[in-house]
């Protein structure tokens, strides 16, 4: 059995179980039902996380402490930054990252249409992850990838209000619209034409 007919049984498993994010959904669907050549091992639509630790990484164990994956009203954020700030005994980071989409595919030819459709879309960050006799897996990746310092055993590092909020949140609603970006293009200019351009 292929990779791909195991990627989408894994999907529609996924999706009965209720734990494929929203915003992907009818963007996964169209990208493991059209090819068999081509389909999604791994995703996220974009997020906000809170990482506790003293360097900026994710070291200790349960460093990370939330994620959230869509919009949420500005009393809420900042709810949550008070409370996570509270509750950390170092360094409080806020992370910030956009989409992901880690695809398959079942031959180099394929990463052509790959390279030439997603710059066109505003995407320029593709990387190959592996290669191998049986595909390539290539990772596209929002190029929104920021961590913000918070607090430091409790203090506040920079002011906790809603211009904070609003920056954050226009960084998660970015993502958001790249994603609506790609979701418009892909089909109509990847998956029916051999040329892959906008034009």
């Amino acid at each position: 059995m292929s990779k791909c007919v195991n990627a989408l049984r894994r999907l529609f498993r996924d999706l009965r179980e209720g734990v494929v994010d929203e915003l992907l959904i009818d963007i996964l669907l169209s990208v493991n039902s059209f090819d068999t050549s081509v389909c999604s091992l791994s995703s996220c639509s974009g997020r906000i996380s809170f990482i506790c630790t003293s360097i900026g990484y994710e070291v200790k164990v349960h460093a990370k402490r939330y994620a959230i994956h869509k919009l949420l009203s500005c009393d809420d954020l900042l709810a949550l930054i008070e409370n996570y700030c509270r509750q950390c005994g170092s360094v409080l980071f806020l992370r910030i990252r956009g989409f992901i989409l880690d695809l398959y595919l079942s031959s180099v030819e394929k990463l052509s249409h790959i390279v030439k459709l997603f710059p066109t879309l505003g995407v320029k960050n593709i990387a190959l992850k592996s290669i191998s006799d049986s595909g390539v897996v290539v990772e596209i990746v929002s190029p929104i990838n920021i961590d913000i310092p918070l607090c430091s055993s409790g203090e506040n590092i920079i002011k906790l209000d809603k211009k904070l909020c609003d920056i954050v949140l226009s960084y998660l609603l970015r993502s958001i619209h790249d994603l609506n970006v790609y979701r418009f293009g892909i089909w109509y200019k990847f998956w029916s034409n051999d040329d892959a351009t906008l034009t």
